[in-house]
């Protein structure tokens, strides 16, 4: 996951952990990272992970009160992230 949060950001981590300690999740499939999801930086976030976590993904999640649009309705700057480096 990418999360702009990085509380949020933390929680998903620890839960991760606990999952692939449990033997639930194979370890290294899933991350949870701190970074905007737009891929325009931002303080202490990792564009680039976030990029290449995106780049391996097959499915695209968002809620939507994350994200800031004119007309409450689409996402110009996300569209173009995610066109601009997920798989075809």
């Amino acid at each position: 996951g990418v999360e702009a949060n990085k509380s949020l950001a933390s929680l998903g981590a620890v839960a991760i952990k606990r999952l692939e300690d449990g033997s639930i999740l194979e370890r290294g499939v899933v991350a949870s990272l701190h970074a905007d999801a737009n891929l325009s930086g931002g303080e202490g976030s990792d564009s680039a992970a976030a990029a290449a976590a995106l780049a391996g993904a097959d499915l695209a999640l968002a809620y939507s009160t994350a994200f800031p649009c004119e007309d409450g309705l689409r996402l110009p700057q996300l569209s173009a992230a995610l066109s601009a480096v997920m798989r075809a």
